[in-house]
């Protein structure tokens, strides 16, 4: 205690005693703690993340306190890396001794899913008979906003549907629904990405080297009264291919062409093979023949004793088919001839012919001599 007079100290003049008095402040009533609505969420990154730090209405003197259930209380910010259903609840409360409440509020957290797209691999191929397979998958990588796309280190799979084909064409190969798994190591993180699932292809193209052929051997053979053609052709790939025959080149069919009778030239044959795995169509023209059955057709001989009477040759005879019935008359067809010089009374001898062109040979009532290649013997007629 100091006493004054103007300027002069005059404490000592006086007795002092000294009494207490009281200063009070009064604790106020109006702390508030809030939340930025902002940073109530972030994308699946595989780090820990959590709300923006809370601010106090009178941040002096305040203690910012956090909790996931309401009862146990830290100064740390909970952290959260994986994505839950319905959020993560964080409670907060800000007390300060100069105020009489605690200030609280409840905000929820959110790790959205991180999205990603995984779609079906693409394959081009060209057709060669095997099963071609698709058996890649194709993800979105994280992008540079590290906001979408498969994180680096985290390995996909996938099951693919429809993915095989062997013949030429094309199909959608695609990723069965819920068969995606994204791991982190061995921990499964699917749950984390939100997966949309896109289509691939798998398309095996046409080849073009298709080809036909026809048996050199089977374009012939000798009349012999029933129908016959090419050895059935043969393609180069059997595997999915028609094989269509033709006799003008118009009109088609899958039988083989049957022919009966000599034809001067022969008779043209064409052979196309299709097949859907290849772009060419395959083509190959022959002649098929029937070829003429030798027969040889003999004037007869008649050996007698002069008598005064004209003698004649009246027979004559021909080969008949024989056991590779190749040559020779067919059975029930039948030979007329015309004999020349057949007739003599006198003694003496003399040949005997058969007319040239005078052979006729029926199958019933149609003339089929075309079908034969006839060969005439002389015969012979002696008088004695």
């Amino acid at each position: 205690v100091r006493i004054l007079s103007g300027e002069a100290d005059v404490t000592k003049n006086y007795a002092v005693s000294l009494e207490d008095g009281k200063l009070t402040v009064k604790r106020k009533d109006g702390l508030k703690v809030t939340v930025d609505a902002e940073s109530l969420s972030h994308v699946y990154d595989g780090a820990g993340h959590g709300i923006k730090a809370a601010e106090a209405s009178d941040a002096k003197g305040t203690t910012i306190e956090y909790s996931t259930d309401g009862e146990s209380w830290s100064g740390t910010i909970p952290q959260f890396t994986e994505y839950q259903e319905g959020g993560y609840p964080v409670y907060v409360r800000a007390t300060n001794a100069n105020y009489s409440n605690a200030a609280t509020a409840e905000a929820v957290f959110n790790i959205t899913k991180r999205p990603v797209t995984v779609s079906a691999g693409i394959m081009t191929a060209e057709y060669d008979g095997s099963e071609k397979e698709v058996t890649e998958i194709r993800y979105t990588e994280a992008d540079s906003e590290n906001a979408e796309g498969v994180l680096a280190g985290h390995t996909v799979t996938a099951k693919l549907l429809n993915n095989k084909r062997t013949d030429a064409g094309e199909q959608a190969v695609s990723i069965e629904g819920g068969s995606v798994r994204i791991l982190s190591g061995r921990t499964d993180v699917t749950k984390n990405y939100a997966v949309s699932l896109g289509d691939g292809k798998l398309t095996i193209s046409q080849k073009g080297d298709l080809k036909v052929t026809v048996d050199a051997e089977s374009l012939s053979h000798v009349y012999d009264g029933a129908g016959h053609g090419i050895k059935a052709a043969e393609a180069s790939d059997a595997k999915g291919t028609t094989i269509e025959y033709s006799t003008d080149g118009e009109s088609w069919s899958g039988t083989i062409p049957q022919f009966t009778e000599y034809q001067e030239g022969g008779y043209p044959v064409y052979v196309r093979a299709k097949n859907d795995n290849y772009s060419n169509v395959a083509e190959a023209d022959v002649v098929f023949r029937i070829t003429k059955r030798p027969i040889k057709v003999a004037a007869g001989i008649l050996e007698t004793e002069y008598d005064g009477s004209e003698k004649a040759v009246t027979e004559f005879t021909y080969t008949v088919s024989n056991k590779e019935n190749t040559a020779g008359a067919l059975k029930d067809h039948k030979v007329s001839a015309v004999l020349k010089n057949n007739t003599r009374t006198e003694a003496g001898e003399q040949t005997v012919s058969v007319e040239e062109n005078s052979v006729r040979i029926l199958s019933g009532e149609a003339d089929v001599t075309k079908n034969y290649a006839v060969s005439l013997e002389d015969g012979k007629l002696t008088v004695k």
